[in-house]
């Protein structure tokens, strides 16, 4: 890989001055890794697979949405931060939420 082409790997985390940005850089670095997982993919593709057919272009059911979309945060939240406790040894979601705030 040539240096100083689109190509190289940007790493962030060097970048970063203060113990709070190292740390945000590392969860959003290892969620990033985590979605383009396969088993996020196939998780995923599963959840979509047992609910698209709710969507159509008839009239919206904003009810049947908004329960589709509480499964859809509570499954994919969940294998996120079990992945991040997992992967990172201090990780903590509060903390992590809080630093989302800053941005």
């Amino acid at each position: 890989m040539q240096e100083g082409t689109i190509f190289e790997e940007l790493h962030i985390s060097n970048m970063c001055t203060d113990e709070s940005d190292i740390y945000f850089a590392r969860v959003i670095g290892r969620i990033e890794e985590i979605i383009m997982d396969e088993n996020f993919i196939k998780l995923q593709d599963k959840f979509m697979e047992e609910h698209w057919r709710e969507f159509d272009e008839e009239e919206e059911n904003k009810l049947a949405y908004m329960e589709i979309f509480k499964k859809y945060i509570a499954v994919i939240e969940k294998f996120i931060e079990e992945h991040l406790v997992k992967s990172i040894d201090d990780f903590d979601m509060r903390i992590f939420e809080r630093e989302l705030e800053l941005v």
